[in-house]
């Protein structure tokens, strides 16, 4: 049976439950090695699969990166992010899985193993996820529709968050001191990590938006729990949204990544919007 057969009879596929996702999420915070395995994988798969809507950097428009466009609309496509957004990754996990029981085989399984163990096991899926990438990223694959669904969610609460955080950053410095970088494909948020500029008493001052689910205080840290793609970024600031209403900024000079979560002295607390 291959996959295109499996995907007729197989159980409708759907998103993740909220446990899984979370697994998939520290996978990743936690395993730098096996996200850039993936990372590096998924994005020849998708030149692969979408060569006749694939470009190379500046080939689709000046300061656009390479990636997939015109897929779901005309423009730079949210199926770049896969190689970094836990949710599809659990989706594409979980129905890999499924035809693998289909068929005999073990599943894929990277829970209480080692970090080593979790990276020859991400070679493992990666194997078996280009035996039958012609079938999965196809536009009649059920898998394909929903990692598009849910990378869709995600796309529009990054959105959000980033429009709720430039509101209140022009509300505290002015209109005319915030300018928002962040977009699908920029070129100096991808390469950088910068999603909005903000002027400081003349000084430009660069920032990385992300959501946060809580800030605790331990002795002289605070530590920011329930972000996703924890990495050092070569930002001035950090700046963690929740709710859309909450927002904390951090001086990015001296953060530290312990365990996938991110930590900041306590005088790198900036404001408090």
């Amino acid at each position: 049976m291959d996959f295109k057969e499996f995907l007729t009879e197989a159980v409708k596929s759907e998103p993740c439950s909220t446990q899984d996702k979370m697994a998939s999420k520290l996978l990743f915070n936690t395993n730098r090695d096996v996200l850039n395995l993936y990372k590096n994988a998924i994005m020849q798969i998708l030149k692969d699969t979408f060569a006749d809507r694939y470009y190379n950097k500046d080939e689709y428009a000046k300061g656009q990166m390479s990636g997939v466009y015109n897929l779901e609309g005309e423009g730079r496509s949210v199926i770049n992010y896969l190689n970094t957004n836990y949710s599809a990754f659990c989706v594409l996990k979980k129905d890999l899985n499924k035809y693998l029981t289909k068929i005999g085989e073990e599943p894929i399984i990277f829970s209480e193993k080692t970090p080593k163990e979790q990276v020859i096991e991400m070679a493992r899926m990666l194997k078996v996820l280009n035996k039958v990438k012609f079938r999965v990223f196809s536009l009649e694959s059920e898998t394909f529709k929903t990692i598009m669904s849910v990378m869709g969610v995600t796309s529009d609460k990054g959105n959000k968050t980033e429009d709720a955080v430039v509101e209140k950053l022009k509300k505290q410095f002015g209109d005319e001191n915030v300018t928002r970088i962040g977009e699908l494909g920029n070129k100096e948020d991808m390469m950088t990590g910068v999603d909005v500029k903000i002027m400081v008493d003349g000084v430009e001052k660069t920032a990385q938006v992300k959501p946060f689910s809580y800030i605790t205080r331990s002795d002289d840290m605070y530590k920011v729990d329930g972000t996703a793609n924890v990495k050092k970024y070569q930002t001035n600031w950090m700046i963690f949204m929740k709710r859309l209403d909450d927002m904390i900024i951090f001086d990015n000079s001296n953060t530290k990544i312990i365990d996938g979560v991110y930590y900041f002295p306590i005088d790198a607390k900036l404001y408090q919007l």
